[in-house]
């Protein structure tokens, strides 16, 4: 018997899948001290084959942190994005240098045009992607020899946030709200690629890395496979600004996608993160309702997904739609309302507490099990 579970972690996305006796946990929501009692109460285990950071929004990526930093249980594999290694050995060992050139680029930002730019803007408004890769061998151990330890990166970024040369760029953009609001995020997404990886070398994991894009290969065939990227045994590098790098590593676009393909015991789920699902999903006939995790925890910013899902199953298969999130006015939207059948951790009309959504497999069918609500959502 297969179990999926979706956790309760407030905002953002946790989801656990035992298939057989293979363990995985694709993200851990935005809370970096909560995911670990909830993995051993709602979960019921001490072990993980595979822990996936799909992305490095805070909402998927400060849970990975914490369970990495604070769970006494034992875990295989962590995977990681691409994106991260491709100026990973600048970041590690040059933090300083690093931090001064995300400064600058930021600077160079026009914000009189544009007042309200976020870091997700700064992929839509210049793609990263160089034409220019070039791989070396990755050697983990060497970078993170290197690198700074974690409060010693800290003491750089708090030397350059607190520097002349930073006080002369906020004094620059007049303390300009979008110029403070995309340097704090960039800082916070540095921490997170610099620190899950660091503590996943030490905790004794091995660490793959995806690199988004139309090539597909690696995972555990038949168990999680991925669905958009390719798995790279190299350092990636890119000719990237540092302000690029940092963006693309956030971007909900490029969201690593996962699936777990049908079996004679299971039917299929697919971990689709904040993916707006903007590619060719894997070509299988499925005879079983599948699990479908909501595009971006049901915004309607990602409403296509949802006929790309419809389409990819066919006309006489629909799939179960779990979400997982905080209350919020705005998600879910229409489109994730007006599926048939679906699941909330936590639903937005008011009248329920949250809840951990459980589903086992039976006969080759996804169960709810006793306790678990249908979607409320209004």
């Amino acid at each position: 018997m297969s179990k999926f579970i979706a956790l309760p972690v407030g905002q953002g996305d946790a989801f656990y899948l035992d298939r057989g006796g293979f363990h995985v946990l694709v993200d851990g929501g935005k809370s970096k001290t909560a995911i670990s009692n909830l993995l051993d109460n709602g979960c019921e285990t001490k072990h993980l084959d595979v822990l996936v950071c799909t992305h490095n929004d805070s909402d998927h990526a400060n849970g990975v942190l914490g369970l990495l930093d604070n769970w006494d249980g034992t875990i295989d594999e962590v995977w990681l994005p691409g994106s991260w290694t491709h100026r990973m050995k600048d970041l590690f060992e040059n933090p300083r240098v690093f931090v001064n050139e995300l400064v600058e680029n930021i600077s160079d930002m026009d914000f009189q045009e544009n007042k309200d730019l976020t870091l997700e803007d700064v992929v839509l408004l210049d793609s990263p992607h160089s034409n220019e890769v070039n791989s070396e061998a990755l050697d983990l151990s060497d970078i993170i020899d290197k690198s700074n330890d974690f409060s010693d990166f800290l003491f750089e970024v708090n030397s350059a946030y607190l520097g002349l040369d930073l006080l002369y760029y906020f004094e620059r953009h007049y303390f300009s709200d979008s110029f403070i609001s995309i340097f704090l995020d960039a800082m916070n997404a540095a921490n997170l690629i610099k620190t899950i990886t660091e503590l996943a070398f030490h905790k004794g994991a091995k660490i793959r890395f995806f690199d988004y894009g139309k090539h597909v290969s690696g995972g555990f065939s038949g168990i999680l496979e991925p669905v958009n990227s390719t798995e790279i045994t190299g350092i990636r590098k890119r000719e990237v600004s540092a302000l690029q790098y940092i963006a693309l590593s956030t971007a909900n676009k490029e969201s690593l996608v996962f699936y777990s393909p049908e079996s004679t015991e299971s039917p299929a789920v697919l971990f689709s993160a904040d993916s707006d699902l903007n590619f060719s999903l894997p070509v299988v006939k499925h005879t079983k309702k599948p699990i479908i995790t909501s595009p971006h925890h049901g915004s309607d910013a990602n409403a296509t997904a949802y006929n790309v899902v419809l389409k990819w199953l066919g006309a006489n298969l629909s799939p179960i739609w779990v979400r997982s999130d905080c209350k919020c006015k705005t998600r879910p939207g229409t489109a994730f309302k007006n599926q048939a059948c679906k699941f909330c951790t936590l639903c937005n009309c008011g009248l329920y507490p949250k809840q951990t959504v459980k589903l086992h497999s039976s006969d080759g069918i996804w169960l709810r099990t006793q306790g678990t609500r249908v979607c409320s959502c209004r």
